[in-house]
């Protein structure tokens, strides 16, 4: 049987959906966590951070309108000739 690193190991490099699941005292530490600041130091203790605010339903409402316009203009039949 391989151990955790060692299945890591044989994934590096290839097209293979493969993450470690890593402890609690690794998570911190990996890279997306520290650039995310997804935990937080108080009183010496590491905490988990807040999550992010949601999003307002005047934001949503904007976004999906975005979204909806931006898969529309993809997949108007002219799209290739109107991006031309």
């Amino acid at each position: 049987m391989r151990t955790r690193d060692e299945w890591v190991a044989v994934a590096a490099g290839r097209d293979a959906c493969l993450a470690p699941v890593l402890t609690i005292d690794e998570a911190p530490e990996h890279p997306q966590m520290r650039a995310r600041d997804v935990y937080a130091n108080f009183d010496g203790f590491r905490h988990p951070s807040p999550a992010p605010p949601r999003p307002t339903s005047l934001e949503t409402q904007r976004l999906s309108t975005d979204l909806r316009h931006a898969v529309s203009a993809r997949s108007h039949p002219c799209a290739l000739k109107c991006a031309a």
